[in-house]
C-alpha cells in the first residue's frame, strides 16, 4: 500500500500540468498581496476619494470639511437644485439645518460612520469658535444624525466570511472529489489495474486510492498556504501591509480599524476555543470530502471508459451544486440555529457545508457536535466496509453500463 500511495502522489505532483498550476497559484498569491500597487498602476481611480456634491451648504463649510485630514471624501459644492443634482451626481449631501445624503445605492456602513464623525467634528468646532463658554455644553448636545435616502432597495447583506468559507469549500470539493475516481477509470481503461491487482488485493488498492486522494488534498492545501505565507512575509517586510489594507478599506472590502498586518494579528483571537473551532470546521470538511471520494471510487469501479465516467460523475456535480445553493439560501443565523439548516447540519453529506456555517454564525453545543461527528464517522465506516466489497467486484466488471444499471447492480450484489 505504501508504494501505491507514493506512486500516486508522485504522479500527481511531479508532472508538468500540476507544476504549472502551482506556479499560477504562486503568481496569484503575489498579485493578491500586492493588489494595491496593481490598482494604483492600472486603475488609480478606484482608490480615489468619494466625491460628494453639496447643495445649500455654505462655501466656508465645504472648504473646512475638505481641509480636514481624511482621505475618504471630497466635498464639491454645486449650484444646481436638489432634484437636478440627484439625477446627475452619485452622492449629494443636502443641508437645511440637518444633513441628508441622497444616492441611488446606500453608502457602506463604514463610510457612513466616517462621514457622520467628520460632520460631528465640524459642528463641535463651530460651537467652540462661536462661544468658548459653551464647551461644557457639548456633552449635553444631541448627537448628529446623518439621514440617508436611496432610490434603490438595498439587498440584505450576508455574512461575508461565511460566504467565502462556503464558496471555498464547494470549489475545493468540486476540484478534488473526482480526482481519485478518474484515476481508477484511467487505470481500468488502460488495463493497468489488472497488472496492479496481480500484486495487491482489490481492497488494498481501494484503501490506497482513498488515502492518496486525502493526502493530495492536504498537500495541495499546504502548498497553497505556503505560497500565501511567503508573499505575506514579503509584504510584511515592505510596509507591514498598510497599503494593501488601505486599498481594501477604500474599496469597501474591509471594515476593520487596524491599519497594518501586525495590528490585525494582535487582534486575532488565538484562544483555545478558536482553535477548536478551526479543528471542527476542518474535520467536517475532510470527512465530507472523504465520503464523496469513497462513493465516487466505488461507482467508478464499474466504469471502463473515460466517456462513461463523465456521464456517471455528472449527477454528483449537480448534487454538489444543489447543496451549495441550498447552503447559501439558508445562510443566516435563524435557519442555522433553529430552522431547517439546523437539522440538515447533522446529515453526513450535508454537514460538510452546513456545520462550518453553524460554527461561524451560531453557537454549536458539545452534544450537537458529538452527534454530527458520530453520524459522519458512522457513514464513513459503513461506506468503507460495504464499499470495499463492492469495489472488489466492480474492478472486474467491464460491461460499462449506464448509471441506473450500475446502481441496480450495486444494490443486488451488496
Amino acid at each position: 500500500m505504501k508504494e501505491l500511495i507514493k506512486f500516486s502522489l508522485r504522479r500527481r505532483f511531479f508532472n508538468k500540468t500540476q507544476i504549472f498550476i502551482n506556479l499560477i497559484l504562486f503568481t496569484a498569491c503575489a498579485l493578491l498581496l500586492f493588489a494595491d500597487h496593481l490598482i494604483t498602476c492600472f486603475m488609480p481611480s478606484m482608490l480615489n476619494s468619494i466625491n460628494i456634491h453639496t447643495v445649500a451648504m455654505p462655501q466656508s463649510m465645504v472648504q473646512e470639511l475638505n481641509e480636514t485630514k481624511q482621505s475618504f471624501f471630497y466635498f464639491q459644492p454645486t449650484s444646481r437644485s436638489l432634484n437636478k443634482a440627484k439625477k446627475q451626481y452619485e452622492y449629494v449631501l443636502f443641508y437645511d439645518g440637518e444633513f441628508t445624503l441622497h444616492s441611488e445605492y446606500p453608502l457602506d456602513e463604514m463610510k457612513i460612520v466616517a462621514l457622520e464623525s467628520l460632520l460631528e467634528q465640524y459642528r463641535q468646532t463651530q460651537i467652540l469658535k462661536e462661544n468658548k463658554e459653551s464647551a461644557a455644553l457639548l456633552a449635553y448636545a444631541q448627537p448628529l444624525v446623518l439621514h440617508q435616502k436611496t432610490t434603490a432597495q438595498k439587498q440584505e447583506e450576508r455574512a461575508g466570511i461565511v460566504f467565502m468559507v462556503v464558496t471555498g469549500i464547494y470549489f475545493m470539493m468540486l476540484s478534488f472529489a473526482t480526482t481519485v475516481a478518474n484515476e481508477v477509470v484511467y487505470e481500468k481503461a488502460t488495463k493497468t489495474l489488472e497488472l496492479i491487482l496481480t500484486s495487491v488485493s482489490a481492497r488494498t488498492h481501494f484503501l490506497s486510492k482513498l488515502l492518496s486522494g486525502w493526502l493530495t488534498v492536504l498537500l495541495q492545501c499546504a502548498i497553497s498556504g505556503g505560497c500565501l505565507l511567503f508573499w505575506t512575509l514579503i509584504r510584511w517586510q515592505i510596509d507591514n501591509g498598510s497599503g494593501l489594507l488601505k486599498a481594501a478599506k477604500s474599496l469597501q472590502l474591509l471594515s476593520i480599524k487596524e491599519a497594518t498586518f501586525s495590528q490585525v494579528l494582535a487582534h486575532i483571537d488565538l484562544s483555545f476555543d478558536f482553535l477548536l473551532l478551526l479543528l471542527g470546521i476542518a474535520f467536517f470538511l475532510l470527512a465530507g470530502m472523504l465520503l464523496i471520494q469513497m462513493l465516487l471510487v466505488v461507482i467508478s469501479s464499474f466504469i471502463s471508459s473515460i466517456e462513461a465516467a463523465a456521464a456517471i460523475q455528472a449527477p454528483f456535480y449537480m448534487i454538489l451544486i444543489a447543496v451549495y445553493y441550498l447552503t447559501l439560501s439558508l445562510n443566516d443565523p435563524q435557519h442555522m440555529s433553529q430552522g431547517i439548516g439546523y437539522y440538515l447540519s447533522f446529515l453526513p453529506f450535508l454537514s460538510m457545508l452546513m456545520m462550518p456555517c453553524r460554527f461561524l454564525m451560531t453557537v454549536v453545543t458539545v452534544p450537537e457536535f458529538l452527534l454530527a461527528a458520530f453520524l459522519a464517522i458512522a457513514s464513513l465506516t459503513a461506506v468503507l466496509h460495504y464499499g470495499g466489497a463492492i469495489y472488489q467486484r466492480g474492478v472486474l466488471d467491464y460491461s460499462n453500463k449506464g448509471f441506473l444499471q450500475i446502481m441496480k447492480a450495486i444494490c443486488k450484489r451488496s
